[in-house]
């Protein structure tokens, strides 16, 4: 601190004027250091609460985009289990005309055959097909 030494007459006394000016201006001083750590204090506490904001802010968006994502994977899941389960219905569905068909196939075989059977049968002995008429 600076000595001010600016001599002062008052009555006829002379005195310097630093004794007098210096508690103001240390009670000065500490005034405008209170009023900057105030004002620094607000702005750290409203950067802080900016920062603090975008942060929530990021991490919502991150927490929604992912959420967004699952709820697609979980619909191509279900759509690709949906497709599965059908093309597994379908094959069954195929798998049963198919045994239908054979079966169908296998008693229109077993008929003409024993037709045929009968047409030989009645071929070689004329006399039992007679008989049976």
């Amino acid at each position: 601190m600076s000595d001010i030494n600016i001599p002062a007459r008052i009555a006829g006394l002379h005195f310097p004027t630093s004794a007098l000016v210096a508690p103001l201006l240390e009670a000065e001083r500490k005034t405008a250091r209170d009023q900057a750590e105030q004002q620094w204090s607000r702005d750290r506490n409203e950067i802080e609460a900016r920062v603090r904001a975008a942060i929530e802010q990021e991490q919502a968006d991150a927490k929604r985009a992912v959420e967004i994502a699952l709820a697609e994977r979980d619909d191509q899941i279900a759509a690709a289990k949906k497709a599965e389960l059908d093309a597994l219905k379908a094959k069954e569905i195929a798998e049963q005309a198919k045994r239908d068909v054979d079966l169908q196939i296998q008693r229109e075989v077993t008929a003409r055959r024993i037709e045929i059977e009968q047409m030989a049968t009645e071929r070689a002995n004329p006399r039992r097909a007679q008989e049976r008429v």
